[in-house]
């Protein structure tokens, strides 16, 4: 599911910073990301080449800090 690969790849890139899906916990410490998903769309461009469908996604990352 792209929510954890995503989740993944943040994780791997700034492990020390926490990551939320939709919202942070309240009172969270800074910084923190929160991500969601804002667009969730499947294509099918050519004949043959719609198996299995493409899923195009978009993601929306918010990224909260002192600076």
């Amino acid at each position: 599911m792209i929510q954890e690969d995503l989740k993944a790849m943040l994780a791997s890139a700034m492990p020390t910073v926490p990551v939320y899906a939709q919202i942070a916990e309240q009172n969270s410490a800074l910084p923190y990301i929160v991500y969601q998903r804002v667009l969730s769309s499947v294509e099918n461009i050519l004949a043959g080449n719609g198996n299995p469908p493409i899923n195009n996604t978009r993601m929306q990352l918010d990224v909260w800090s002192q600076s």
